[in-house]
């Protein structure tokens, strides 16, 4: 019976995309176009133009990278005006211009409908 159990678990935990067993958190420019996600054990943050697919990825240290995507539009707004911490030392912020994102080292990017720029 336990080893049934161990291969049950062990077949959903592979069903279940990665973003899912990372426990991460999804978010988007009140327009919609903009898609973001974070990872809660992995203080990083994914966005993604949703109209062009261009995207960057940063982690609570380090330079700003275009990214592999985040492959899809859910979760909440982050509604222009606020701000959302994501761990220590990381922060995204939404404005009519989209969806800035920053770390501690001062490294980021920022990205809106046809627009990619990171430093």
């Amino acid at each position: 019976m336990r080893g049934m159990l161990c291969v049950a678990g062990l077949m959903t935990a592979l069903a279940l995309p990665a973003a899912a067993l990372a426990g991460g958190i999804h978010f988007h420019s009140p327009s919609g176009n903009i898609s973001c996600y974070t990872w809660k054990y992995r203080v990083a943050v994914s966005c993604e133009d949703l109209s062009t697919g261009a995207n960057a990825d940063l982690m609570s240290y380090g330079a700003a990278r275009r990214g592999s995507g985040v492959r899809g539009y859910s979760g909440w707004s982050l509604g222009y005006g606020r701000s959302y911490r994501v761990g220590s030392g990381l922060s995204c912020s939404s404005s009519r211009g989209g969806i800035s994102c920053g770390n501690a080292d001062g490294r980021g990017f920022a990205i809106a409908r046809g627009e990619l720029r990171t430093w």
